[in-house]
């Protein structure tokens, strides 16, 4: 019992064990950072889980531009003071760490455990440069898709002059209308974005594509997205195909094509122009997808049938032609099945059965048997007694 204690004491103690030896660093998230001249970035950390002395240190690139407060109570500052001129343009790196100190009996310092935060620092270049992405809203037939370009400045010089041009294209790839942006500009390391309307009127619903091409100051930049044109239509997207014999589940995925929800969704399904089954009715979100479901039963013979599914919404309907296959039930073999384990049960019940009566038989000889074993060793002890009281009359 005290073996089994222990051996619960110590798994307690590997399970506590990770956290009791965690070292965790807590500040403003600050990566990654943009290089400006002469910024300055002031962050405080709070270090956790220490149970002993705990030393910070910086590592890596740019830490002549980095200091370190103090400890005091679990918390220090960080700062970062660039200088007042421009460095070389790339990616750098830097790392901040924790990590507990103890003194050994030797008197040297012992590193026990520790944690450390990666920050990575962008540097531009004078040269303009901007990261651009055009969006477009999904919109209903005959109404105005809003383009959005969305600007960042990647370079330390203003950008005088930005401005886009785009294309819109149907799903063959050919050009079916051109818009321009407003122009504006754009200050160093600064955000922005431009604008433009298209009006869909006449073009038929469908999947388009848009292409842009952002110029800015003697440069150009491209940029793609797509968008839908919508229309108050339901899409069939599958069906069940194959039906067994007998009542059988049924289910119809379909998708709105529309820009707004659909209420009142609902199917029905026609083979050799008999109504097989109508389905409950469903709502279909915003160009969402939904499964319009039903039980039906199948009567027909195993074989291909045409057949149609009617698809109703809002006051409106289409029918899409289908082709159900029908096959036989795995029924009878079922039935085989169930009645040879049935028959297979009965059988072992019989066996059963006649092994026990065999059992009870032979055990109802033996007890026979020895019934009559005690008898006779009974009258025979009785005999002798008799014997024995003659022989002492004779004598007297």
């Amino acid at each position: 019992m005290k073996k089994r204690g222990f051996v619960i004491l110590i798994g307690v103690l590997l399970l506590l064990l990770p956290s009791a030896l965690s070292l965790s660093l807590i500040g403003m998230k600050l990566s990654p950072i943009i290089y400006e001249p002469g910024k300055v970035i002031v962050n405080t950390y709070s270090i956790n889980g220490a149970n002993a002395k705990v030393e910070v240190a910086v590592g890596g690139d740019l830490t002549e531009y980095i200091s370190l407060s103090e400890v005091i109570n679990g918390e220090f500052t960080m700062t970062i003071q660039f200088p007042d001129t421009f460095i070389d343009p790339g990616t750098y790196s830097f790392s901040l760490s924790a990590r507990e100190i103890a003194e050994d009996s030797s008197g040297g310092v012992t590193s026990l455990i520790g944690v450390s935060k990666v920050f990575m620092v962008e540097v531009y270049s004078h040269d303009k440069a901007l990261e651009a992405s055009l969006g477009a809203a999904d919109v209903n037939e005959n109404s105005t898709v809003p383009f959005t370009v969305q600007l960042r400045s990647r370079t330390y010089s203003d950008i005088d002059s930005v401005k886009a041009d785009i294309i819109i294209y149907n799903h063959t790839n050919q050009s079916v209308g051109r818009v321009k942006t407003n122009e504006r500009a754009l200050k160093a390391l600064q955000s922005g974005e431009l604008r433009a309307s298209f009006n869909t009127t006449g073009l038929p619903a469908g999947d388009y594509a848009a292409a842009a091409v952002i110029y800015f100051d003697g440069k150009q930049q491209p940029a793609e997205t797509q968008f839908k044109i919508g229309a108050l239509d339901v899409f069939l997207l599958n069906y069940t195909s194959v039906l067994e014999q007998g009542f059988r589940d049924f289910v119809i995925t379909v998708a709105n094509g529309w820009g707004d929800g659909l209420e009142n969704v609902y199917a029905k399904v026609f083979i050799n122009g008999q109504e097989l089954l109508q389905t409950p009715s469903i709502s279909l979100p915003a160009w969402g997808e939904g499964e319009l479901k039903g039980i039906v039963k199948v009567d027909l013979a195993p074989g291909k049938y045409p057949g149609e599914i009617g698809l109703f919404f809002e006051g409106e309907s289409k029918q899409e032609n289908i082709v159900l296959t029908v096959i036989e039930s795995p029924k009878k073999e079922q039935d085989i099945i169930f009645y040879l384990i049935v028959a297979a049960v009965i059988v072992i019940i019989i066996l059963v059965n006649i092994l026990f009566l065999v059992l009870l038989k032979k055990k109802q000889d033996r007890k026979l048997a020895a019934d009559i074993r005690d008898n006779k060793s009974k009258a025979k002890r009785t005999q002798d007694v008799k014997e024995k009281q003659k022989t002492k009359r004779d004598e007297l």
